[in-house]
């Protein structure tokens, strides 16, 4: 039996895992939520964090180009007047813009690269590789390690030490702080680069935990929400139809109270393994809590839904597990009516409402609503053998 259209909609006449063209590149697009802010806020306290390191980094300048007697001083204080300009500059760009942005890299990769650059261009006017300004190379290399993939971190670090080992070969000097001075940077630099893997592996790891259920495999219930506000957005934006499936194991308290916890983790293991198996690309099944599942399935009518809700159901039941299914569907164009599911929330209620008047009716079986603007208000009632 299938599930997918001609026009891209899943019906009862359209394979069960048919896959969907150029559907993952648009909900890139749609998925912004909790993780997009809070990546936009990591990098904004991270640009801030680059500005008083950089200006830091010029006040220090100053004072030693001013206290300490050396060569090119006007160029040097001409050139820190420059480094000033620049630190006005990225200040008064839209920072919040910048960090939200998802070609921020290419402004930090390029305000990296030019602060490393700019002080070796400053250190060779002073005194080479012997020039305290030097050390500023350390404060790059550190920045890149609090955020920058490990590669980025890598790069900048073999930048940086090749810069100062030309220094070194230009002037000739082969005294301990050049040879000091890049056993540091290069150390720093590997530790930075180990720090910045280690941060990507917890943040994967956490991301995990927070949007995957431990125990079935599903989405958790913030996730799933989180999803199917996308979701929403995006069909009302494409006028596409979105279809959401709420399951509830049937009396599901009688086999923790008759075999145990053990038995029904285990049941919920099998539910969410059956739910999961089949979907599309971009389908989502997700945990709502306790033993209450939901499917979301973007560009499925209902009736799709339906047939598609029918087969899970018949998978549970030859694995000796009993369960209710309510189904809804987006209108298309958005309806008017009372009943109708204008929003994320109002679409997962029709959906509840449905596996309401299911369990009402007898339980084992699938319930779908179908709202006003569809010209009718009823329910289709699937019955089990």
């Amino acid at each position: 039996m299938g599930r997918r259209s001609s026009v891209g909609s899943r019906n009862v006449d359209t394979p069960v895992d048919a896959p969907r063209a150029g559907r993952d590149q648009s909900l890139k697009h749609d998925v912004a939520g909790t993780r997009a802010s809070a990546d936009a806020d990591f990098w904004l306290r991270h640009l801030n964090l680059g500005l008083l390191l950089y200006g830091v980094s010029i006040s220090v300048s100053l004072l030693y180009l001013m206290l300490v007697p050396g060569p090119n001083r006007p160029v040097l204080l001409v050139l820190a007047a420059v480094a000033m300009l620049s630190l006005l500059v990225v200040f008064a760009l839209p920072r919040r813009a910048i960090a939200a942005s998802p070609h921020r890299m290419r402004f930090f990769y390029t305000w990296t690269g030019f602060s490393v650059t700019f002080v070796l261009v400053v250190a060779s006017f002073d005194r080479g590789a012997g020039s305290p300004l030097c050390l500023l190379l350390f404060f790059a290399v550190v920045y890149c390690g609090l955020a920058y993939p490990p590669v980025a971190v890598a790069v900048t670090t073999a930048a940086a030490t090749t810069g100062y080992l030309l220094l070194t070969v230009a002037e000739d000097s082969a005294s301990g702080f050049p040879l000091m001075t890049v056993v540091v940077l290069i150390g720093l630099g590997a530790v930075s680069a180990f720090a910045a893997e280690a941060r990507e592996r917890v943040r994967w790891t956490l991301d995990v935990l927070a949007t995957q259920d431990g125990l079935t495999g599903c989405l958790t219930h913030r996730a799933f929400h989180d999803r199917l506000t996308a979701e929403m957005a995006r069909a009302e934006r494409h006028r596409r139809p979105l279809s959401v499936v709420i399951v509830d194991l049937d009396h599901f308290k009688r086999v923790n109270d008759s075999l145990g916890h053990l038995a029904g983790d285990e049941l919920l293991r099998v539910v969410g393994a059956v739910l999961r198996a089949g979907l599309r690309v971009g389908d989502v099944a997700g945990r709502l809590g306790g033993d209450e599942f939901a499917l979301l399935l973007p560009d499925t009518t209902l009736d799709g839904a339906v047939a598609l809700a029918q087969r899970r159901l018949d998978d549970l039941e030859t694995r000796d597990i009993s369960a209710t299914f309510g189904v809804a569907q987006n209108c298309i164009p958005p309806g008017m009516g009372s009943d109708c599911p204008t929003d994320a929330n109002l679409l997962l209620r029709r959906a509840d409402d449905a596996l309401y008047r299911a369990k009402k009716l007898g339980r084992r079986r699938v319930l779908d609503h179908r709202c006003a603007c569809r010209g009718r208000i009823h329910a289709d009632l699937v019955h089990i053998g």
